[in-house]
């Protein structure tokens, strides 16, 4: 499993390295821009996952590491998908930047977590693990839009063409938190009512109790339900939907992070 799963991590890697060196006009490298190589990633990734559940029966959320090599799977679809389309192949490449991300800190955290937790646990940590690849994605195209923006108003239009208009980037940027907003908020519901349930040890007489990991994904879904207020309803859009989008995202990323490394209840990964 480790084997696949660092195999796989290299073959993001090289690909975009082979981009850099590329864009810094070093055309040995281009041997690594070649799609096959972000293609056999993703075949090495999911023998990894499936080997995982299979060989080992560890689930692809039982743990944190898992988790993260999950959600890494998720943004790796997502870029591969976009990698042959018109104008995206900038973008395809920001997300292959953070599907490496993910795998080196997966190989970092520590693994274990909650065993037999169940179908409800299950569905609970998959639909948050959808929604943060979708605000991941909204991070990206935040700052995409950003870059972009900024080179045409420093009017540095060489290769301009090859990217993503900023229309193009604001919309897909809504469209992103929009769809992981829906995620959470269904992932956070089922995670509430399987630990009313019982399914949790913060289970209280009245209910559930809070422990760090559920303040830190209230957090994470009061964050993105203003942002999304502002976009719908106060009419935000562009830079300013941008910004707010790239200004959370780090001190969310933190705040949940420490939050599940630190919770000590059956709910968070670390216990």
């Amino acid at each position: 499993v480790l084997l696949c799963l660092v195999l796989a991590l290299v073959a993001y890697g090289s690909h975009l390295l082979g981009q850099w060196a590329v864009s810094r006009n070093w055309q040995r490298a281009a041997l690594f821009t070649r799609p096959q190589w972000l293609w056999g990633g993703l075949v090495l990734h999911t023998l990894g996952l499936v080997w995982r559940l299979t060989a080992e029966g560890v689930r692809p959320l039982a743990s944190m590491d898992a988790g993260l090599d999950t959600m890494a799977f998720m943004v790796a679809l997502l870029a591969v998908s976009l990698w042959r389309r018109p104008r995206m192949d900038a973008l395809s490449t920001l997300l292959v930047a953070l599907v490496v991300l993910l795998l080196v800190s997966a190989r970092i955290v520590p693994g274990g977590g909650p065993e037999g937790q169940g179908l409800m646990f299950t569905v609970h940590v998959g639909m948050i693990l959808v929604g943060f690849a979708a605000f991941l994605a909204a991070f990206t195209l935040a700052v995409l839009f950003l870059a972009v923006r900024r080179r045409l108003k420093e009017k540095h239009l060489v290769g301009i063409g090859r990217l993503p208009s900023l229309e193009t980037l604001d919309s897909l940027h809504t469209r992103a938190m929009g769809r992981g907003f829906v995620a959470l908020t269904a992932g956070s519901s089922v995670g509430a009512l399987w630990s009313m349930g019982g399914g949790g040890e913060g289970v209280t007489a009245t209910g559930f109790s809070l422990d760090l990991t559920v303040v830190a994904t209230l957090l994470v879904w009061v964050w993105y339900a203003v942002g999304l207020y502002l976009r719908l309803v106060i009419g935000w859009q562009g830079r300013l939907a941008a910004l707010f989008s790239v200004g959370g995202f780090g001190g969310i990323v933190s705040l949940v992070g420490v939050a599940a490394w630190a919770s000590g209840s059956g709910h968070g990964w670390g216990g």
